[in-house]
């Protein structure tokens, strides 16, 4: 659940005042009815994803997770991201918590890009806490014009 955006006439700080609210929002609405991104999941990593001339780019925050902890696929037109965080802690433990708030378990999120891209050049990387994923759009179709002779019958 998200705000319209402000316009960028206004000052930054309500801006980020509305980014904050929406974030805030989006919390309760998690925490009581399942919608995306979490649809049942403890967590999901926040993602972006924005375009640029021959491309897509995402990127995801990851912190704790390894490279081995994430797997990214591509499947019928759409981005996957999963993975797995494991606690830190014994949950059969003694430690009595006077206030925990991180997330753990298992994730996935499903990104649906608008339009085909390069499935064989899509890369991957993940440096502190971030995950990165270009992905090319395949070039268009080029459109050819053919005459053809009109014959007299």
């Amino acid at each position: 659940m998200s705000l319209p955006p402000l316009s960028r006439a206004i000052p930054r700080s309500l801006a980020n005042l509305q980014d904050e609210i929406g974030q805030m929002l989006g919390r309760m609405w998690h925490t009581g009815i399942s919608t995306a991104p979490l649809d049942g999941q403890n967590w999901a990593p926040a993602i972006d994803v924005y375009e640029e001339a021959t491309g897509y780019v995402l990127t995801a925050e990851v912190p704790g997770l390894k490279v081995d902890d994430i797997e990214v696929t591509h499947e019928d037109g759409e981005l996957v991201i999963r993975g797995q965080k494991a606690a830190d802690f014994d949950e059969e433990g003694d430690r009595e918590y006077l206030k925990a708030e991180r997330r753990f378990g298992s994730f996935a999120r499903r990104i649906a890009l608008p339009e085909p891209i390069v499935v064989s050049a899509i890369t991957a990387t993940c440096r502190a806490g971030l995950l990165t994923v270009h992905m090319p759009k395949k070039e268009p179709a080029k459109r050819e014009t053919v005459t053809i002779q009109v014959l007299d019958d």
